[in-house]
């Protein structure tokens, strides 16, 4: 389910200030330059991907492994711990160490899921904000997927579900 809409996604490559609409058959190694480019860049990801969790260490890693072999790199990851007493912060610590991809640990006392997800979108830098719970898994190529979905997505074609508003600017 994508949560957050902040800009409709056209992904171009910028030649000389020319746009130049890639194709379909060169897509995937598009998104991959794109991503190294942005990451060298600090430029903002494509997606957050985001758990809330409470009192769920023993399904994290689930949704850790399907992350780790996601054909599109161009995410984070956040997960809000929602005062869990389990060892969810020594699960995700270790995850941290591993260092394998961008993830943000927010802990924060028992508020419910709702709140959790306030909390994420506070801390978010994916233009696109999908909600993977601890019991769910990716498949390889769904980041992927969805990313071609986008490429052809227009204003018309999208529903507004959530929109991030940024009240610092």
């Amino acid at each position: 389910i994508l949560i957050q809409y902040t800009d409709i996604l056209c992904l171009h490559y910028q030649i000389e200030k020319n746009y130049v609409q890639k194709s379909w058959e060169n897509f995937g190694e598009y998104l991959e330059k794109a991503f190294l480019e942005k990451t060298e860049k600090g430029e903002q990801m494509l997606f957050t991907i985001f758990t809330p969790s409470y009192n769920r260490a023993k399904l994290l890693g689930r949704v850790y492994s399907s992350l780790l072999v996601q054909s599109c790199k161009d995410f984070e990851w956040i997960v809000v711990d929602d005062g869990s007493h389990d060892e969810t912060q020594s699960v995700m610590r270790k995850y941290i160490m591993e260092d394998k991809i961008p993830i943000k640990y927010i802990q924060q006392n028992n508020h419910g899921k709702h709140s959790a997800h306030n909390e994420a979108l506070k801390h978010s830098s994916g233009k696109w904000f999908i909600c993977v719970d601890s019991d769910d898994v990716l498949s390889v190529n769904a980041l992927y997927d969805i990313s071609l979905q986008l490429h052809k997505t227009t204003k018309e074609d999208c529903g507004l579900v959530g929109y991030k508003v940024d009240f610092h600017n």
